[in-house]
């Protein structure tokens, strides 16, 4: 839908101008804006001085400690936008963009409160041995915790809700693709993904709760307008039950200022973001989410302890984790899997790593959990990591590990 926009002012060339980005790279989305507020603004106050000056419909309007600011779609742009720019309360103006996904069990032995999954998946077998032998198959952990009261947020295609390896853990947060309909996955990543961090079976932290916020539709593809929305809404609705809380986005596009400016306010906020560094083989400073440093962003590797041929790289990569032939959950049935590379792999299962230690109850804030996750890794491992990039794996410590 195109609105009409009235100029109804001109602008004081006194005034210092916001920032307008008008390049249309090939991911812009024709005649949709995002409009970010500084921070520390009322964005009531701040919307009804932009409403007073021109005819602007918001699509979503931001207001939370992650991001502040609205989205809108519209024509005549040059002069709306420069009108737009001489609001006080606007930091920066930028074209929306679409946002994209980057790409059996035994049975269980107990052994007291440590717990041996044999023949486990071999992400989960290598995130919890210190050597690579490919004889030990086994993921051992903790069973007293599991991530039991903590909240992972997967912000992605939906969740396949009835799959059995969920045990109804799984539940719809919010949809943004389709605000009428439950998160139902019609592609099958998020599902794959959640059962990485959560999964009976193929899951890193087997108790923790998954809740489903839709931001991608049945193609993969979404708009960073609908990203931040759903930001908002997680940081939201974390921080107002006072959920323990970690976020999964396995997905990514170009550089986005906004997008990074939410995520590192969320992480302040105090939840915890796992982030895909992307699978473009190039440095992560180049897309976002992922050159966020507030975030803790994931690199993938293979069962060699190689990094993947795919996996980006660089200084922002805080650590690797298994993410080349990796089986999970699916959808079409309650018991459907699949096998699945990408760095969207490797991020839920240090997203579930997070959750395990934060059903442990350490104590630290969301930004130094990444820290701690980094302590715990198996460091000097990962060959051909990359310029300037860690060689460390992630691994999931017990008790007598640490």
């Amino acid at each position: 839908m195109r609105y009409l926009f009235t100029l109804l002012a001109v602008i004081p060339a006194s005034l210092a101008l916001a920032t307008i980005d008008r390049r249309q790279t090939p991911d812009a989305i024709p005649d949709s804006w995002i409009v970010t507020f500084k921070q520390d603004t009322a964005v009531s106050d701040a919307l009804a001085k932009v409403l007073a000056l021109a005819n602007v419909k918001p699509a979503y309007t931001y207001d939370s400690v992650a991001f502040k600011g609205f989205s809108f779609r519209g024509t005549d742009t040059n002069g709306l936008l420069n009108l737009l720019a001489s609001v006080g309360a606007i930091q920066n103006i930028e074209p929306d963009r679409k946002v994209y996904l980057n790409a059996p069990v035994d049975y269980i032995e107990k052994r007291a409160r440590y717990v041996s999954q044999r023949n486990a998946p071999w992400g989960l077998a290598r995130i919890s041995k210190r050597t690579n032998d490919p004889a030990v198959t086994s993921y051992t952990y903790d069973s007293t915790y599991q991530g039991r009261g903590v909240y992972a947020y997967v912000l992605d295609t939906g969740i396949n809700f009835g799959h059995q390896d969920f045990g109804g853990r799984a539940v719809s947060g919010a949809n943004y693709i389709n605000s009428s309909l439950p998160a139902q996955d019609d592609n099958g990543h998020g599902t794959h993904v959640s059962g990485i961090i959560g999964g009976s079976t193929y899951g890193v932290a087997k108790q923790v709760n998954l809740i489903a916020v839709k931001v991608l539709d049945a193609s993969g593809v979404g708009d960073y307008s609908g990203v931040l929305a759903a930001m908002d809404w997680v940081v939201n609705d974390a921080t107002s039950k006072k959920r323990r809380a970690v976020a999964n986005m396995s997905l990514g596009s170009g550089y986005y200022e906004a997008v990074n400016t939410a995520v590192a306010n969320a992480v302040k906020a105090g939840v915890f973001f796992a982030i895909a560094a992307g699978n473009s083989n190039h440095d992560a400073a180049l897309d976002s989410p992922a050159s966020t440093p507030e975030a803790c962003v994931i690199g993938a590797s293979d069962n060699t302890d190689t990094r993947a041929s795919f996996s980006n790289f660089g200084s922002l990569v805080d650590i690797f984790a298994p993410g080349v032939n990796i089986l999970s959950t699916w959808i079409g049935s309650n018991t459907a899997t699949a096998t699945l590379s990408g760095t969207s792999m490797a991020t839920p299962h240090a997203a579930g790593v997070a959750a395990f230690l934060l059903g442990q109850g350490v104590s630290t804030t969301a930004i130094n959990l990444c820290s701690l996750i980094q302590s715990y890794g198996t460091m000097n491992v990962i060959q051909n990591a990359g310029v300037n990039t860690t060689t460390t794996l992630l691994n999931n410590p017990w008790p007598g590990e640490k």
